[in-house]
């Protein structure tokens, strides 16, 4: 069985300011090396490959990236410091210190690590911060605004039914890995 395998490392950012340059010279790069090897590789190594990308340009690499990917049934390994690249990964490892802290998909580590917030409007507040405290489910109170958490987004469902009449509208917002990161990491700046 032959595999073949691309190290690609894309700590150019520093070196070339411009990010047009830098994904041109990117996709350049991934473009040369499929063209002039016979077979595409079956695994790829991808170090923080959109670092210092505007937001277009990074959008245009991934796309790409993932074309590339399904259409030759690659499997790539990828570092990154940005978490929402990380949500396309059919598997994530958190590292902290050297160490493997937390490995799973995405969706399992946000389950096991993150909530749902819940910012609700009301005409008034009462029915809903009685369904809360009956509840014991800490809320945040400001003017016809009620804030709270719950683990799953069909939680938070359950709990406004028994007050839609004073629902003027919400928003739920479910957890990323960038509080997966934290929740496992801490929040707290630390010295090497």
């Amino acid at each position: 069985m032959h595999i073949s395998i691309m190290l690609v490392f894309w700590s150019l950012a520093s070196l070339v300011r411009n990010s047009v340059v830098l994904a041109v010279y990117l996709l350049f790069s991934v473009a040369c090396f499929f063209t002039v090897h016979e077979h595409f590789p079956k695994v790829l190594f991808l170090d923080e490959p959109t670092t210092g990308l505007d937001p277009q340009t990074r959008v245009n690499v991934w796309e790409y990236i993932q074309k590339m990917q399904k259409q030759k049934n690659m499997t790539i390994f990828l570092t990154t410091h940005y978490m929402d690249e990380a949500e396309v990964c059919s598997k994530v490892v958190i590292m902290d210190h050297g160490k493997i802290v937390a490995h799973d998909t995405p969706e399992n580590l946000k389950h096991q690590y993150t909530g749902t917030e819940v910012d609700a409007s009301c005409t008034h507040t009462e029915t809903l911060e009685n369904i809360l405290k009956e509840q014991k489910i800490p809320y945040e109170k400001t003017g016809n605004r009620v804030v709270f958490h719950t683990k799953k987004a069909t939680d938070a469902l359950t709990i406004m039914s028994g007050c839609r009449d004073t629902i003027l509208d919400f928003e739920a917002k479910n957890g990323t890995l960038n509080e997966v990161f934290l929740a496992i990491t801490g929040k707290e700046i630390r010295q090497s």
